[in-house]
This record gives structure tokens, C-alpha cells and sequence, in this order.
């Protein structure tokens, strides 16, 4: 029961033209039902970039997504999606 609960410790990062030019940072997460096998709410990262050409892109468990894992048992699990523009 408790392989269920644990995610991976996979964290994906890709950076879109030269990068992040300023300062601005937007977090969005994408949702999962099901240990992850049907995405209930998923976020693309080109939309939350907006019309920014220069970007950075993380995709990756943090504390709340994790938590939100383990308290539901795996039926709903959450990444966290960061753009710094």
C-alpha cells in the first residue's frame, strides 16, 4: 500500500529560446486520478508562458504534491509546473 503513496523524485526541466530574461515566475499543477493513469487537470506550459519566447520550464513533485498524494491514498495525485519567464 505504501508503493502506491510515493512518487517519483523525477523532475523534468527545458528551457524554450535563450531562456528566462526577467523575474517573473508562475506556478500552475497539473492533477491526476488514479495513481496517475487519467489526468483530470493538465496545464501546458505554453499557455501559462503566455507570449513570452524566452522561457524556463520544471515539472516536479513538490511538498503539497506530495501530500496531497499521501492523504489521498493515490487517487489523486498533482505535479507542480513552474515557468519563470
Amino acid at each position: 500500500m505504501s508503493t502506491l503513496c510515493l512518487t517519483s523524485c523525477l523532475g523534468v526541466e527545458h528551457t524554450v529560446g535563450g531562456g528566462p530574461t526577467g523575474s517573473e515566475t508562475k506556478y500552475e499543477g497539473n492533477y491526476y486520478l488514479f495513481w496517475g493513469l487519467w489526468p483530470v487537470i493538465h496545464v501546458d506550459s505554453r499557455t501559462v508562458a503566455g507570449d513570452a519566447t524566452s522561457y524556463r520550464v520544471e515539472d516536479y513533485v513538490a511538498l503539497d504534491d506530495f501530500l496531497i498524494t499521501v492523504l489521498s491514498v493515490g487517487l489523486l495525485t498533482s505535479r507542480t509546473i513552474q515557468v519563470d519567464k
